[in-house]
């Protein structure tokens, strides 16, 4: 179990470079490179690393591999929009939507990351943990999977000519409320992941 702990180390440091950011850009005619000072390749590469690590756990469950699995996917496609990230420059619509689905793919490598997170979490016999996971789950998919997938599709309808706005937010109120849990949400996260590495440890 302190190797699962060490795992998860991975992924914390990782995740952690990931939401902070300092970022420097320069760029001319719309073209340019963006420096993040908190470099969100490197937090993907060790967010990828752990779960690869995470899936050599012994674990009975086989539904706790698929999700793992799935995990590992959207860590290593975000490895590639880190990248793409870098550049500033006007893309073709049909590139900028195709990043927007592979996005889409990463949020929800997210919510599976949590269903394998809250059955690690039936192992150590906590289900507090368990229960903690499962709120992280549904944050992920209220706040980020289902507001990202109404986005794609409105964009999706703009590409293919069918200038249908999609108004998700009506009142400033409701929108800055979104804003707020946008912000929570991944720091929720992290301290559900810190508390699952110390509760691991422990075993």
């Amino acid at each position: 179990m302190n190797a699962l702990s060490r795992n998860l180390n991975y992924i914390f440091w990782g995740t952690l470079l990931i939401i902070f950011d300092i970022n420097f850009e320069s760029s001319t005619n719309g073209y340019g490179l963006k420096i993040d000072m908190l470099n969100d390749v490197i937090g993907a590469c060790f967010v990828f690393i752990g779960v690869r690590y995470l899936l050599k756990a012994n674990i009975l469950n086989q539904a706790y591999y698929k999700h793992l699995k799935i995990a590992l996917y959207a860590a290593s496609i975000y490895i590639y929009l880190s990248f793409i990230d870098f550049i500033i420059s006007p893309f073709p619509p049909e590139f900028n939507f195709f990043n927007l689905l592979l996005t889409l793919f990463v949020i929800y490598g997210e919510i599976e990351f949590c269903k394998a997170m809250s059955m690690l979490s039936d192992t150590a016999n906590d289900f507090v943990l368990k229960r903690n996971w499962r709120t992280a789950m549904l944050l992920i998919l209220y706040i980020n999977f289902i507001p990202y997938t109404l986005f794609v599709i409105s964009t999706m309808l703009d590409v293919v000519g069918l200038n249908i706005n999609l108004d998700l937010f009506s009142y400033a109120s409701i929108l800055g409320l979104f804003f707020f849990l946008q912000f929570i949400s991944p720091i929720y996260i992290l301290w559900v992941l810190y508390k699952t590495k110390q509760t691991i440890k422990q075993i």
